[in-house]
């Protein structure tokens, strides 16, 4: 499940949903919307799966596993967060989406999980107490949040803290914001192999440039803002053995940027390629210097 496939709570204030919800439905608490009832016990509030059964538990429990294993979120006392990310059966084993879809239920919506959608399929998780972090950066409106920390889950039980830190997991940054501010040639962003390869390119007659601007993502999350860069190609065989064939170099010209700063990332742009041949250009960088 990506970042963008789920959204909702049914407990988005936390603790003190949690709560109502208890003093409201105390003989009912099976959450409408997920497969968990609400319990209560010293540690504080406690989701369990309704097929756990009291009995199966004491008898696991007494074969030496943890009364844990069938918590899947608990609300403990201390302020802090406890999930379980894993299942107990005849082995341990991540949980899948809809799995995953309960507990977002009835987690609050300060907190976010969700798996990444590249090869690796990790999974991360934004926690920001008072917050709504999961409706996705909206790079048009400006709503919804734009992330720019989150946790690497590294193990299947995580806690989250009420200092907004997360234990069994990996603290991972984005990115800076970067923006070129000073215009130069062309050559003087580049190091001496790119040089030689845009050279000969040139005179092959097989150098392309262009300006790209694409949404910024964190980890596959959205955040709402942009990467401008430069595109120096070999168009004849650009991308015919993959993503990257025929790529001199991606130069970046500002990374994570407002919408507002594009056009003047534009005109900076215009100004390193001035001296290169309009031929060997292409979009905004050929004829005059865009305007703001």
């Amino acid at each position: 499940m990506s970042y963008n496939d789920f959204m909702g709570s049914s407990y988005s204030r936390g603790i003190e949903d949690v709560k109502k919800f208890w003093e409201n439905f105390q003989h009912v608490v099976r959450d409408p919307h997920s497969r968990y009832s609400l319990r209560q016990d010293s540690d504080g509030f406690y989701w369990a799966d309704d097929s756990d059964e009291d009995e199966n538990c004491k008898i696991q429990v007494a074969e030496g596993k943890s009364l844990e294993d069938y918590k899947h979120v608990i609300y403990k006392n201390d302020g802090s967060i406890l999930v379980n990310m894993a299942t107990e059966g005849n082995r341990r084993h991540y949980y899948g989406d809809y799995l995953l879809r309960n507990l977002l239920h009835v987690l609050p919506e300060s907190i976010h999980i969700f798996q990444s959608t590249g090869k690796n399929k990790k999974f991360y998780a934004i926690w920001e107490p008072g917050k709504d972090v999961r409706a996705p950066a909206n790079t048009y409106s400006g709503n919804g949040h734009s992330p720019d920390k989150m946790w690497e889950l590294t193990e299947k039980v995580v806690q989250f803290m009420p200092d907004r830190s997360v234990n069994g997991a990996k603290l991972r940054k984005r990115g800076p914001k970067v923006k070129v501010e000073k215009s130069a040639p062309l050559t003087e962003f580049l190091d001496r192999k790119h040089v030689k390869e845009m050279a000969k390119a040139r005179l092959d007659g097989d150098l392309e440039i262009s300006v790209e601007t694409n949404n910024a993502t964190f980890r596959t999350a959205q955040t709402g803002l942009y990467h401008v860069v430069l595109e120096l190609t070999r168009p004849s065989c650009y991308m015919d053995e993959g993503p990257n064939h025929g790529l001199i170099r991606r130069l970046a010209i500002g990374r994570f940027v407002d919408q507002k700063e594009i056009p003047e990332l534009n005109q900076m742009a215009w100004d390193i390629c001035k001296d290169i041949p309009d031929s060997m250009k292409r979009g905004i960088l050929v004829g005059e210097r865009p305007s703001l």
